[in-house]
């Protein structure tokens, strides 16, 4: 399932950013608590 992307986002998301976005939502919809981190230095 691909989550509509809020339509105040200026730029299209890059696919890996879709994934996490979908991701977030699928917890966020459960009442999951979750985190979302990314790796420094990227």
């Amino acid at each position: 399932m691909k989550t509509l992307v809020p339509f105040l986002l200026k730029h299209p998301l890059r696919e890996y950013q879709h994934v996490g976005l979908d991701w977030l939502v699928k917890f966020y919809e459960n009442k999951f608590n979750c985190i979302l981190a990314d790796e420094t230095g990227l």
